[in-house]
């Protein structure tokens, strides 16, 4: 019997981008030319595929919270 994804049924796709841990969660950080930079949180507990393009980083600390089994629920 396959498990049942749940509310799990989301995707992301990100690009050019860098994937952090930080103190209260995962987050893709971005700068634009001007040097400002922007953060958007991302729900990892409803994701059940994440899709990484070219110019994406992702930390050792975002992988693992984001592969860690029941992620907070």
């Amino acid at each position: 019997m396959l498990p049942r994804a749940g509310g799990s049924l989301f995707f992301l796709y990100a690009d050019v981008v860098r994937i952090v841990q930080d103190g209260t969660g995962v987050c893709a950080e971005t700068t634009s030319a001007d040097g400002e930079t922007t953060w958007v949180y991302i729900p990892t507990t409803s994701l059940s595929c994440v899709l990484l393009g070219p110019g994406t980083s992702i930390t050792q600390g975002a992988t693992a919270t984001s592969a860690r089994p029941g992620k907070g629920e």
